[in-house]
């Protein structure tokens, strides 16, 4: 038998080696640095190490004033006092750090050893952690704090009987209103070293009464599932996530606790109770499901639930069979406590790692009715959760679970305090941003024709969530790409060969031919020019400049035969070919073009440079689709550095293509302007526009082969710009049918994706109003319990004791406290909702919602 430790009855050697003597404490030294001196022979003085400053004597003052104003409820005359609880510093301080002055002063005087009152006073914290707790909750006798009693609820998050009307159940929109969003998150920083005699004798003093999932069920779940096997079949593969893959396992060595699970609102960020499980070596399923379980049967089983969970497409998918599995401790769920209406979803920024099954099912933006939640707020939790990584982990079993506690209920105490106030800012930005999406959705459908845009509602009514994934569409090879490219070339020659015919319309048609052989001329000069020593683009270049010569003399024998008055107008035909004018209608001011007769010139002109913009941006289009499609190819197929600078060159070549295009359709468009053609969606002309650089880019705003996840107003115009002629055009074959078809594809998705974004901005609004409204209906319940509580403490004058005294003062002043909350809401809420109220709103959810 192993001798017990003989500790002398001397000081710790960090003290000084005095007699116990009663302390002096110079008060004005608390806020300063301590050391120990001796100002008489054998007597311990407390003492600053600076000069006290003569205005320090009223600094304690000052600090007790400051924490008391810091804790009033702001600027309001009427709020209680100490309203704003100062932070619980308790938690994330060492416990050594309590030995002030005079707790050491007192260990000197005591007989006890001074190594073995540490644990006592750890002990003391948790228990006056309970205490505290117990006392704010409002139950006095602890034998009725019911699972989860001492937590700190949302005030925001549906719950009947308390802040919702007695007949929710049928509100059609009950579905949108009334539903219970969860989100369930993981975490491996909160994890606990083999420290302590273990969880069967270091039990929490909170229990089942704060976040953890009751710890007998925990226990007879593990128990009941240990022995299972599981079938590799039954696990699917999305991405091969290591989360709630019974097979794989993790965590360190000399751990036995690897992190923490928990259950929290996915709306308004509270932890829930008994949301609370510990994992053991990675993220198994059969830890997770007695938190989720435990927060799915304090929900009403009419509400209809929405779970966001990281890995949400497996856990889902056998979670009613693992909570109803019947065991000796009995079923997580009872049947008849199950959900009738339960969805799992994907947090908006997880869901980009899976793959396109989960992206169309389990997507937040593409389900109905959940407004703009996104299931990601869960990840701010563990943000402040593990500040206390490093105290915690070397606590036991209890003692961590008991400081987490406190911290937990500290951290939805502060967000209970301003939830009305976010709340209601957040009302007025969603309002504006349903309206700038509205406004977004309506300016693409004014630029679809109207069977076009009948036909894509239509479509979109009777396809499922998979709509908003891209069609795949074959890519032509790189072979059928230059083979395009060269038929475009020749048709181009062919079509800019000079007729013999001298109508006015050929005319027009050539003098816009000429203005594009212009620049071609321009551009290839450019070329030339840094490398004169190149004899095969020099002599190509000259034949070029030969060619637009003779255009430009045959350009101005025809424009005499067509306006015969210009032979009295004084036409300077010296200029260098690349910038001869070549004075048609355009080029006159109106008087000239009334002196000259050119009126009936003009009207034909305009006619055929409206022709000629649309036709621009056809080409333009097509060039650009052909820049990605050759872009594509580079990435996937070429590799090798000779195979590289070919393709970089292909590219370069239909970037010139590219600026071609656009300036062809800014000349016809300045054309128009001078000519004084009304443009605008309602005109003949179409809703032709200013080109700029940023309008001129690819439309493959894709993700991936198949993801399409641009903002819609981010799409140019000129995507969104159909032909005069409408959307019914000939089919057309081979590149450019394949480059239509994927622009055509892309306008699809714009317009459906800016309809969901126009939707779900929409629920936002109602459920943040109607969130308003609860957290008033929240408040006013507990300050009603409140109130309760005071009267029933009231007793008679000779009964009356301290303790009675105080749970009717302490009562008083929280029913004050939350008195003052409500009305805060009610007044924001009342405000919110009647002189800020949206113009219009969506009827189509009303239909849904049922």
């Amino acid at each position: 038998m192993v001798a017990p430790r003989i500790i002398p009855n001397v000081p710790p050697p960090m003290l000084p080696d005095v007699t116990p003597q009663p302390p002096r404490v110079d008060a004005r030294s608390v806020a300063r640095g301590y050391q120990y001196s001796q100002s008489q022979p054998g007597e311990p003085v407390i003492e600053s190490s600076e000069e006290p400053a003569p205005e320090d004597i009223h600094e304690l003052d000052s600090i007790e004033n400051d924490e008391a104003h810091s804790s009033s409820l702001g600027s309001d005359p009427n709020a209680p006092p100490r309203f704003n609880r100062p932070p619980n510093r308790a938690s994330t301080i060492h416990s050594q750090e309590f030995l002030t002055p005079e707790v050491m002063a007192i260990m000197l005087s005591l007989e006890a050893p001074y190594q073995s009152l540490y644990y006592p006073l750890t002990r003391m914290m948790r228990q006056w952690r309970l205490i505290r707790s117990v006392k704010r909750s409002g139950y006095f006798d602890m034998s009725l704090i019911p699972p989860g009693g001492l937590v700190v609820c949302c005030p925001s998050c549906p719950r009947p009987e308390i802040n919702l009307p007695e007949d929710w159940e049928l509100d059609p929109m009950a579905r949108l209103l009334y539903a219970s969003m969860l989100a369930v998150d993981g975490n491996f920083h909160l994890s606990r070293n083999n420290k302590g005699p273990g969880s069967h004798s270091d039990r929490p003093f909170t229990g089942d009464w704060g976040f953890w999932a009751i710890q007998s069920e925990f226990d007879a779940y593990q128990a009941a599932v240990k022995g299972l096997k599981v079938n590799e079949k039954d696990v699917p593969k999305c991405h091969n996530f290591k989360a709630g893959d019974p097979t794989r396992s993790g965590g360190g060595t000399g751990t036995v606790v690897g992190g923490s699970v928990l259950v929290s609102c996915s709306r308004h960020i509270f932890i829930q109770p008994n949301g609370v499980t510990d994992l053991q070596k990675g993220e198994k399923f059969v830890e997770v499901d007695p938190a989720v379980a435990s927060v799915v049967r304090a929900q009403h089983p009419g509400q209809r639930q929405v779970h966001s969970y990281d890995v949400a497409c497996k856990y889902g998918i056998h979670f009613q069979k693992r909570t109803t599995m019947d065991f000796e401790g009995g079923p997580l769920i009872k049947p008849e406590q199950f959900p009738k209406d339960i969805q799992f979803l994907v947090p908006a920024w997880h869901i980009l790692g899976h793959v396109d099954e989960c992206l169309t099912r389990y997507h937040f933006r593409y389900t109905p009715l959940v407004g703009r939640t996104a299931g990601e707020g869960v990840e701010t939790i563990w943000s402040t959760l593990n500040g206390y990584q490093y105290s915690t982990r070397e606590m036991g079993h209890g003692h961590r679970r008991d400081t987490l506690t406190d911290a937990m209920n500290h951290f939805n105490w502060t967000k209970t305090r301003k939830e009305a106030r976010r709340l209601y800012y957040a009302y007025f930005d969603a309002v504006s941003e349903y309206q700038r999406k509205e406004n977004a959705l309506q300016e693409i459908e004014e630029d679809l024709p109207p069977e076009y845009l009948a036909r894509l509602k239509s479509e979109s009514a009777t396809r499922g969530p998979e709509q908003f994934l891209s069609t795949t569409i074959q890519a032509p090879s790189k072979t059928q790409i230059l083979c395009a490219i060269r038929d475009a070339e020749d048709a181009e020659a062919q079509r800019t060969h000079v007729a013999g015919s001298h109508s006015e319309a050929m005319f027009i048609s050539n003098a816009i031919d000429l203005a594009d052989l212009q620049y071609q001329v321009c551009v290839k000069q450019q070329e030339v020019e840094p490398n004169p020593g190149g004899d095969g683009q020099r002599r190509a270049f000259l034949l070029m400049e030969e060619r637009l010569r003779n255009r430009v003399g045959e350009h101005f024998e025809t424009l005499l035969r067509v306006c015969p008055k210009l032979q009295e107008a004084d036409l300077i035909r010296g200029q260098p070919p690349t910038t001869q004018t070549r004075y048609l209608p355009s080029d006159f001011t109106p008087g000239d073009r009334a002196k000259y007769k050119l009126e009936k010139v003009a009207e034909k002109e305009a006619q055929i440079q409206v022709a000629e913009a649309h036709d621009a941006l056809r080409r333009l289009r097509n060039a650009l689709g052909l820049k990605g499609l050759l872009l594509q190819n580079k990435k996937q197929h070429v590799r090798g550095y000779e195979n590289t600078s070919k393709a970089k060159t292909s590219v370069l070549n239909a970037e010139k293509g590219i600026r071609r295009q656009a300036e062809a359709y800014r000349r016809a468009w300045f054309a128009l302007n001078r000519l004084e053609v009304p443009l605008g969606p309602e005109t003949a002309a179409g809703d032709l526009r200013v080109l700029l650089d940023d309008d001129i880019v690819p439309l493959r705003d894709f993700s991936d082969e198949r993801r399409y996840l641009g903002a819609s107003e981010g799409i140019p115009w000129i995507w969104r710009l159909f032909s005069v002629d409408g959307a019914e055009r000939e089919a057309e074959e081979g590149v450019i049918g394949t480059v239509n078809s994927w622009n055509n594809e892309v306008v699809r998705l714009a317009w459906l994706h800016a309809q969901a974004t126009r939707d779900r901005w929409w629920e936002e609004t109602r459920l943040l109003k109607e969130e308003l409204r609860r957290v008033g209906a929240s408040f006013s319940y507990r300050e009603a319990e409140w109130s309760s509580v005071a009267e029933a403490s009231q007793v008679d004058k000779e009964k009356e004791t301290r303790v009675t005294c105080g749970v009717k003062a302490y009562a008083f002043r929280q029913a004050a406290v939350y008195r003052y909350l409500a009305s805060d809401a009610h007044w924001r809420y009342d405000d919110a909702t009647k002189p800020y109220k949206p113009k219009s709103f969506p009827q189509v959810f009303e239909g849904r919602a049922k």
